[in-house]
């Protein structure tokens, strides 16, 4: 492989930092056992890969409730907006309000630090979740029932303006709920310092730029990738971003029941006047 995989998990790893161990993980073969089915061992390790980053997608079920309910506050450094899917992108809607939004955004921004801790750029790091349509007609954020998701998009960016700098990764999951190999539902893109400029053209055979499936990635005795991908670098970065929308929707539930509290008493004191 060439040496924008180490880029690639380079760039995961800095959207880690604040990432907390769920002890969800399963245990790893040993990378230098000698075992003559340690090949074996890696196709089981990556079914058990596979299963915990299913159970991390099945649990961001529960985040379409963002869908109807009114956000107020963010966490800091973050953004988010509702919209509609279009290809491969979320395109926000000015209705944030609107039933037939059917995806979220949530962008979580940083710098990048030099010597002495002074910021030398900028990182920002976004996931898109799509939905399926809602089942029946409750619009209550906490009483809702949890919406399939159809497809994950995560998105990397780190410039490091004083070192010039640039590298972009791009993951799209387009069948997250599948709970076995779907590896050839798996994109990769990637781009450093703007090159290739179309980034999202598919190479077959050059890994260094482009776009390729995780399918075509090694995952053999010498060389398993594609583990090290699933292992040291998806899951965390979905663990990262559960976590990130579970916020949200604490925050904003919490914001929600003190104004209706705070309403429900300015009626009270009305009517008493």
């Amino acid at each position: 492989m060439k040496s924008i995989i180490i880029f690639c998990f380079f760039l995961f790893q800095l959207s880690f930092l604040n990432a907390q161990d769920t002890g969800n993980e399963p245990r790893y073969v040993d990378k230098n056992s000698n075992d003559p089915l340690f090949s074996q061992n890696i196709l089981n390790e990556e079914k058990k890969l596979d299963t915990v980053i299913h159970g991390i997608y099945d649990s961001m079920k529960v985040h379409s409730r963002l869908l109807n309910m009114k956000v107020h506050i963010l966490p800091r450094n973050t953004l988010l907006y509702k919209g509609k899917m279009q290809g491969d992108d979320c395109i926000e809607d000015k209705n944030q309000e609107d039933p037939a939004n059917n995806c979220i955004r949530i962008d979580v921004f940083d710098f990048v630090n030099g010597s002495n801790a002074r910021p030398v750029g900028s990182k920002n790091k976004f996931m898109i979740l799509s939905y399926d349509p809602a089942e029946g007609n409750d619009t209550n954020p906490r009483t809702a029932v949890p919406r399939k998701i159809n497809k994950v998009k995560s998105k990397i960016l780190v410039n490091n303006i004083l070192a010039m700098d640039k590298l972009l990764i791009e993951v799209i999951d387009e069948d997250p709920m599948n709970p076995g190999d779907h590896n050839d539902k798996i994109t990769f893109a990637a781009q450093q310092d703007d090159l290739p400029e179309d980034f999202k053209a598919e190479r077959p055979g050059d890994y260094a730029f482009g776009k390729y499936k995780l399918s075509d990635i090694e995952n053999v005795k010498s060389n398993a990738i594609r583990n090290d991908f699933k292992r040291e670098a998806y899951t965390k970065h979905l663990q990262l971003f559960h976590e990130v929308y579970t916020k949200v929707y604490e925050f904003n539930d919490t914001y929600n029941r003190k104004k209706v509290k705070e309403n429900n008493k300015m009626i009270k004191d009305a009517l008493q006047y």
